[in-house]
């Protein structure tokens, strides 16, 4: 049975869907093109993620005029989603809120994405200034957007914020750093797992638990959790000081891992040795299934998930949206 927030979602989305659209769930019949769940499990290695089969999964679209390749990055427990399209060959941001997709762009920009949305409505991205460099956001639920403090580096890419207002992301160039920022301040920090290069951080929650990736000595890529082992009030204290990161990925391949909700699922994707698309991922406990796109080589990235278990994400190589709505819970 679906959960309260799963039938607003449906109320929401399936009056955006383009006209003629049909959930993912028909039948295989009414989908010349894609597979059933049911044949893509039984295709797959018997060592990787069996398929989750208790996901609705619908086309979720920009359907603002000339918008194309959709990638929904995140969604809140109130049902919105950020992300990004684009638009004569430029990036947008856009808000879904209210059954409406809000373009989000920063003056005189060439390229604006959101990536991150918290449980108050406040959403993070970044934009690309004429000269190149990126810079971080912050836009208000009420759409203000305040720029965030350049760090010492060319391009600042925030990914996600929290309901205390932590945010994680990466600076770049020289060099790259994972960092958290709050109060007006970034907090540089490192994870402490065998061969780990720079850390790629993705997704924070509520109580501080990051999840992202980070690529090996041999240029494998791995999931990672990392959890804070105090909570700090002032600036001068660390919260992840001594932290010991989890290796979190799919044993024995590429792994990057995008989005945690408070439950602590976490989604992500992986790819196998010899293909040239993406299997979507979630986690829960020790349980990895995997959620895929129907079609032959969907190329499935699952990008945010909130407290009810909704995913959003992208298909297609990031040409495409989707959202995924639990059937039972």
């Amino acid at each position: 049975m679906h959960t309260r927030e799963s039938r607003l979602i449906l109320a929401l989305v399936l009056p955006c869907l383009p006209a003629g659209a049909a959930p993912r769930n028909a039948a295989p019949e009414d989908r010349p093109a894609a597979r059933s769940l049911a044949a893509a499990a039984a295709s797959r290695p018997a060592e990787l993620p069996p398929v989750d089969p208790s996901y609705l999964l619908l086309p979720f679209d920009v359907s603002l005029p000339g918008a194309f390749a959709t990638s929904a990055f995140d969604i809140n427990d109130r049902g919105v989603v950020v992300g990004n399209f684009a638009i004569d060959g430029l990036a947008h941001g856009f808000v879904f809120q209210d059954a409406q997709f809000i373009d989000v762009t920063v003056a005189n920009a060439t390229n604006t994405e959101l990536t991150g949305i918290g449980s108050d409505g406040s959403a993070v991205g970044d934009f690309q200034d004429a000269n190149g460099r990126i810079h971080g956001i912050v836009r208000a639920e009420d759409g203000t957007v305040t720029v965030l403090p350049d760090p010492p580096a060319a391009f600042n890419l925030p990914k996600d914020i929290n309901a205390r207002g932590v945010i994680v992301g990466n600076f770049f160039a020289p060099g790259c750093t994972a960092y958290t920022f709050h109060d007006g301040h970034y907090h540089p920090f490192t994870i402490d797992l065998p061969d780990a290069g720079c850390a790629f951080p993705h997704s924070i929650n509520d109580r501080g638990q990051i999840v992202g990736n980070f690529v090996d000595a041999n240029g494998m890529q791995h999931g990672f959790m990392l959890s804070p082992r105090r909570q700090c009030d002032s600036n001068d204290c660390d919260e992840y000081a001594d932290a010991r990161a989890q290796d979190i990925s799919v044993p024995g391949v590429p792994t990057i891992m995008w989005s945690i909700n408070e439950r602590e699922e976490i989604v992500g994707a992986y790819r196998v040795a010899g293909t040239h698309f993406d299997h979507g991922v979630i986690r829960r406990g020790h349980e990895l299934r995997t959620i895929d796109y129907p079609g032959p080589q969907a190329d499935t990235t699952l990008l945010g998930i909130n407290d009810s278990g909704i995913i959003v994400g992208t298909h297609g190589g990031f040409s495409f949206g989707l959202i995924a709505v639990p059937l039972r819970r």
